[in-house]
């Protein structure tokens, strides 16, 4: 039986898909507020040019590991 503690995802209505902000190297705040609703940057939420794309509502666990597997295939390919 659950503790009533369990942690929900929020659904994210925005994804930054700002070329420079998927490397994902900076702050630990990944989460902020765009137009009123949840937005999810993997580069951190603190930073400058994000370029908002709208998600329809993705648990926030799915877009931590889309940005992870990003982040992943760019060490593999060099990408810097």
């Amino acid at each position: 039986m659950g503790t009533g503690r369990e942690r929900v995802d929020p659904p994210v209505a925005y994804e930054c898909t700002a070329p420079a902000h998927q490397r994902g190297e900076a702050g630990p705040d990944k989460l902020t507020v765009h137009e009123g609703a949840w937005a999810f940057c993997p580069y951190g939420a603190r930073s400058e040019g994000h370029e908002w794309k709208a998600t329809g509502g993705v648990p926030l666990a799915m877009l931590r590991l889309a940005a992870a597997a990003r982040q992943k295939e760019q060490v593999k390919s060099g990408v810097k």
